[in-house]
């Protein structure tokens, strides 16, 4: 596979699809482009080439050429069109259009103040003209721009209004006209980039939790501070108490809490200790924590939170595909509205002289002197037709969704992901790592006759704390949880494939399966254990540990893959959203899979399913329900998370294979973030729907009252702002919901 190369450019301008639709026409053309990705939210451009064919300065320069200079150029190897993470800081608002709307807004306030004082001199009149030009020139200078790209945009819109305006000042007498459309029109274009400005800083705000340095445990044992791209897989890290994480790791030394909400979104801080995984950006409590780095920074899970986030402002929603389509036919047509009301009078003319019978030039008001009426009336068209309200708010409210999701622990790897989520009508699990628990857990304990159930667990819990065996390790956490002091043992062996042994005073005592125990007792005392015992059968799907000497029998502990604490909630949450139809597929063995459906209510079900045949369970479901969401964690699930609409990976243990592949990843291993997810997905689609709806019906009217010669620039620039503030300061209650 040939290696191509990604150039990223930090293009100040770049601020939404405007300028982006004028970058591609200009970009498009050049061999060797491959793909050309904007990323709003950092006023930067990723484009993918072929470095055979063309170099990433001829694409600068190209840039320059179309009026997109850019600041700065990165270069890196790429084999599949993804660049890596990039910090780049965007320019600040205030820039030359920012000044020059600031320098004609203070000529235009004195001119209306010089006016109201002086009415009839001249000299408002030439300071309203000086205006419109100063603020005019960046606008004109975007114009020309989008000219030589054979484009029509709303800068272009504009200009023509704002030329038009000041040549039919002198006999309209409305002076002040074209001054205060462009003046009003470089304010919206301001807060605009404000706005976006805000949801970039709440998504930089993710780059803030990495650290300065790490405290690196050389060979030599010293502790030194190193940059973070210096830190490798295995390296040795120290992190103090108040510290974050500066990449993921393993616990090797230590014990302290660890509050992860700003990664996982989850905001109950966990306890951490030796063999525990902890995340880059997390917040070490009070203790000092050595890890073993499991990945570099630039790998961590804060680091991909970030770049999942940048990619995914190149994966358009549905909303955001049909905002598009529409605009690129709805401008042209609205400008050639405008020209045909604007030459209706010489329009008119033709058709007199023609010498139709029924033409009635009275009726229509088209006597020589309205003409410039009907020109007016096509300027005001020009200013209303400006789609920018249409454009822009679609883009904000998505990145502001993605923002939301990722602040509450859930990266969404797209807008169409993001609006997906909400229409879900059926939803597929996983079972084990996704509806349970994954590892084994005490369930419940059954004491012979005369035996306390704290003598029990210590004798268990003492034995089997030798073992590494995951069932092992569940029966000792069980007894610590339950205040259970360990015993000294001593002669410690572990029976492969049945169990462990152990001598405590002097008394060996064993932790087995049924049959090992009748093997070692004797059918005698195995049968008086199951007498004595208060377990009747060996549960479905369940584990039993059976304990006892070679005298005595203790009694017996159940271990079963443990439902998630969580889990009834959560699938209760979303059959109240509608969501009624819930399936569970599993590799696991029949019995199993049904005590979990069982217990959660879970009518269909599948088990003994090998990847493949899970594959084919979810395209058969897709079938039947189009809009299927799949929820895994593991490699086996794979391919199914792929098969549906919405795969949803859960947890960050989750495999690799599940996050690559998952159009969602929930950091936190909650299933209550599925509902906070659809919750967030139908909040976000209403905010766009009603944008969409506001910028059009708010058009739409202002073009009615133009059409019959009731509009003036000042209603359609009036029309025009509010239109853009009220779908951007719209589309931003997102940032501010409560549903995660």
């Amino acid at each position: 596979m040939p290696i191509h190369r990604c150039a990223t450019f930090l293009i100040p301008a770049l601020d939404c699809p405007e300028e982006f639709r004028l970058i591609r026409a200009g970009l498009e053309p050049v061999p060797g482009v491959i793909e050309i990705t904007p990323v709003y939210l950092q006023r930067s451009l990723k484009v993918t080439y072929d470095p055979g064919r063309v170099e990433a300065q001829r694409l600068a320069r190209r840039l320059q050429e179309i009026g997109f200079a850019p600041q700065s150029v990165a270069e890196s190897p790429t084999t599949d069109g993804q660049s890596p993470l990039s910090r780049n800081r965007a320019a600040t608002v205030f820039d030359r259009r920012a000044q020059s709307t600031m320098v004609g807004a203070l000529l235009l306030i004195v001119a209306v103040l010089w006016q109201l004082a002086q009415p009839g001199v001249l000299g408002p009149r030439i300071l309203a003209v000086l205006s419109a030009l100063i603020g005019g020139i960046p606008v004109l200078a975007a114009a020309t721009r989008a000219l030589r790209l054979r484009r029509i945009d709303m800068n272009m819109l504009m200009s023509l209004a704002a030329i038009g305006a000041l040549l039919t000042a002198p006999r309209s007498g409305e002076w002040f006209e074209a001054p205060t459309a462009v003046c009003l029109f470089g304010v919206a274009l301001w807060l605009e980039r404000s706005a976006m400005d805000r949801a970039r800083r709440a998504v930089e705000s993710l780059l803030t939790l990495y650290p300065a340095v790490a405290h690196r445990r050389d060979a030599d044992h010293q502790i030194h501070d190193v940059a973070l791209d210096q830190i490798v897989t295995g390296d040795r890290i120290l992190v103090l108490p108040g510290e974050r994480f500066p990449t993921d790791g393993v616990v090797e030394q230590g014990e302290s809490w660890v509050n992860s909400s700003a990664i996982t979104g989850e905001s109950t801080p966990f306890d951490a200790s030796p063999r525990s995984t902890v995340r880059s950006g997390s917040l070490n409590g009070e203790g000092v924590l050595e890890l073993r780095v499991t990945h570099p920074a630039a790998e961590s899970t804060l680091a991909n939170i970030a770049r999942l986030i940048e990619q995914a402002q190149s994966r358009r929603s549905e909303t955001e595909r049909f905002v598009d389509r529409f605009a690129r036919w709805y401008t042209p047509l609205v400008v050639a509205l405008a020209i045909v009301i604007a030459t209706l009078p010489w329009m008119a003319d033709g058709l007199a002289l023609t010498g139709l019978p029924d033409w009635n030039r009275e009726a229509w008001n088209l006597e020589a002197a309205s003409r410039g009426d009907w020109l007016h009336r096509g300027l005001v068209l020009l200013v209303i037709a400006c789609p920018c309200a249409l454009v822009l708010s679609t883009p904000l409210t998505i990145v502001c969704g993605l923002r939301q999701a990722a602040r509450g622990g859930i990266l969404v790897k797209g807008g169409a992901s993001l609006e997906a989520a909400g229409k879900v009508t059926a939803i597929a699990f996983d079972k084990t790592g996704t509806l349970t628990q994954a590892q084994p857990c005490v369930v419940s304990t059954h004491p012979h006759p005369g035996v306390t159930v704290d003598s029990l667990l210590s004798v268990a819990a003492s034995i089997e704390s030798r073992s590494e065996h995951p069932i092992a390790q569940a029966i000792v956490q069980y007894a610590r949880d339950a205040g259970i002091d360990l015993r000294a043992v001593t002669d410690s062996v572990v029976l492969r494939g049945s169990g462990v042994q152990g001598t405590i005073d002097g008394v060996v005592y064993r932790a087995t399966h049924r049959t090992a125990l009748e093997q070692w007792h004797g059918e005698g005392i195995a049968g008086r254990a199951r007498e004595g015992t208060a377990i009747d059968a060996e549960p479905q799907g369940d584990t039993v540990v059976w304990i006892g000497s070679q005298s005595r029998i203790l009694g017996a502990m159940v271990l079963s893959d443990a439902i998630r604490d969580d889990a009834r909630n959560a699938l209760d949450q979303l059959r109240r959203r509608g969501i009624q139809n819930l399936f569970m597929l599993t590799g696991d063995r029949m019995e199993s899979a049904q005590r979990v459906a069982q217990q959660l209510g879970i009518v269909e079900f599948q088990a003994g399913l090998l990847p493949d045949q899970k594959l084919d369970a979810v395209v058969r479901l897709r079938d039947k329900f189009p809009l299927l969401a799949m929820v895994g964690d593991g490699v086996n699930d794979g391919p199914a998370l792929a098969a549906a609409r919405v795969g949803i990976a859960l947890g960050a243990e989750a495999s690799d294979t599940a996050m690559e592949t998952a159009d969602v990843v929930i950091l936190a291993p909650q299933l209550s973030k599925l509902a906070q997810l659809i919750d967030l997905s139908r909040a976000t689609r209403r905010l766009l729907w009603q944008n969409v709806f506001l910028a059009l019906t708010i058009k739409a009217i202002v073009l009615g009252i133009a059409a019959v010669g009731h509009g003036t620039l000042w209603l359609a620039v009036a029309a025009d702002v509010g239109a853009s503030l009220l779908v951007i300061f719209n589309g931003m209650r997102i940032l501010d919901s409560k549903v995660l």
